[in-house]
């Protein structure tokens, strides 16, 4: 088992510290201090090892590091007005709790849109059980229950009426279940005959002031959405996802998509050409990204992490101290996301059973 005792050996200096030369090798090895022209900065998206002093790297500060006889020296060069040092921010229920409730809240804002768009269509968000139930119809991935089981444990009639939603809406029930509800959750829906559909990976990253961010990659820019480029973004969107401009439930969906974002819509361009489109949902200083979209031809160019850089930018902008996606596991929208410091906070399973 791996000695998990914190480090005692550290040397505090007039400006700085020293550390045995192993130890710095282990920090960058593990992705703990990433470099910045000559000099390293922490990476919050990573864990530190535990070590006897606190608060050595702190968020923001930079450390020049010189070697000196079997030990590194390290010159720590920190901003004039450095905010207090805070607890990383770590994966767990609480993290979980966090994220759900943000995602029901886009979720139930779309659902609102959308039902303003085609006021027929059974469009609706119903509390259910400790989270949301969300019909965007029959054949819409995002029709499912969220946030179920984190703040209470599931009864018999919770899944009931969360089936009688669905049901009668003419959607299949499906539910996203948390690695951090209740096991009430999964008890029910293995009885009830749920099986696994798929799986969800949810991502984040924390945000902080000393963030060095960069919308611009390979050619590629990322501007705000104006008034008069909404029709732009659609049909950027409806080109970028396979789907036909000239059918009316995609174009609602994407226009829907839009006026959830507000101002925190983007379009990307490489080289002057329109490229792809992206944007995020704020919710209580936490930035939701959402309609990430590339064009094909212009896939593989840096377009997307422009879009995901552009992305921390405005939320950092607008007082986020977190960035959040869900993506498919694995995926490349996944590892675009990871090269920009984001990291996994849990996998999701997605739970489904026929009308029948």
């Amino acid at each position: 088992m791996t000695d998990q005792r914190p480090f005692e050996d550290i040397q505090p200096g007039e400006d700085g510290f020293s550390l045995p030369e192993e130890k710095w090798r282990e920090l960058l090895f593990i992705g703990a201090l990433r470099r910045e022209g000559e000099a390293f900065v922490r990476d919050p998206t990573r864990p530190l090892p535990p070590f006897r002093t606190p608060n050595l790297f702190p968020p923001g500060a930079r450390f020049l590091p010189a070697a000196e006889a079997g030990r590194v020296r390290l010159r720590v060069e920190r901003p004039s007005e450095m905010p207090a040092a805070e607890e990383p921010l770590l994966a767990g229920r609480c993290l979980a709790r966090r994220l759900e409730a943000a995602e029901a809240a886009w979720a139930c804002a779309l659902a609102a849109a959308l039902a303003r768009h085609d006021p027929a269509a059974e469009f609706g968000c119903e509390p259910s059980a400790g989270g949301v139930a969300i019909c965007l119809g029959p054949h819409s991935p995002l029709t499912r229950a969220l946030g179920l089981g984190m703040e209470k444990s599931l009864s018999l009639p919770d899944l009931e009426a969360l089936e009688v939603f669905f049901r009668s809406r003419g959607c299949p029930p499906r539910i996203v279940a948390s690695p951090f509800a209740d096991p009430s959750l999964l008890g029910l829906t293995s009885a009830w005959g749920y099986s696994v559909e798929g799986f969800e990976s949810i991502l984040f990253r924390p945000l902080s002031a000393g963030d060095r961010l960069s919308a611009d990659a390979a050619g590629a820019r990322v501007e705000a959405v104006e008034e008069g480029q909404r029709d732009l973004w659609v049909r950027t969107m409806l080109a970028s996802t396979g789907h036909d401009p000239a059918n009316d439930a995609s174009s609602r969906f994407a226009s829907a998509l839009l006026e959830v974002a507000g101002e925190g819509a983007l379009l990307a361009r490489h080289r002057a050409e329109v490229a792809g489109v992206g944007a995020l949902f704020l919710h209580q200083r936490l930035a939701w990204g959402i309609a990430d979209a590339t064009l094909p031809a212009f896939r593989r160019r840096g377009v997307h992490g422009a879009l995901i850089e552009a992305r921390l930018g405005r939320a950092l902008a607008s007082g986020c101290d977190l960035a959040v996606v869900a993506t498919e596991p694995g995926s490349p929208v996944q590892r675009n996301h990871e090269r920009a410091g984001f990291r996994l906070a849990y996998t999701r399973a997605i739970l489904s059973r026929s009308l029948g």
